[in-house]
């Protein structure tokens, strides 16, 4: 299943081609909006990442608020999930 959905994503990135014809211009893009995360992204070692991919519990990889570089909110507070959801993450151990 990999190996298809691979083959499937490598035909519609060349069918559509994303991102061509956007002509960003690398020297004007403001780093500084970006620092706090590429800061945190340098602090993580490698074994961190890795052991912090898989979740420790079903519920947990839905409602624990991981410590990413990339995410900055609560799973409820950026979508209309509902507060079973916020209860769901109190209720797991840390």
């Amino acid at each position: 299943m990999t190996t298809l959905a691979l083959i499937v994503g490598i035909i519609i990135i060349n069918i559509w081609q994303p991102g061509v014809g956007m002509n960003v211009d690398v020297k004007s893009i403001d780093t500084k909006s970006i620092q706090v995360y590429t800061t945190k992204a340098g602090q993580q070692s490698t074994i961190e990442f890795l052991m912090n991919i898989v979740p420790s519990t079903i519920v947990g990889a839905f409602a624990r608020k991981r410590d990413s570089s990339l995410t900055s909110t609560q799973p409820w507070q950026s979508h209309s999930a509902g507060p079973w959801l916020q209860n769901l993450s109190q209720a797991e151990p840390k």
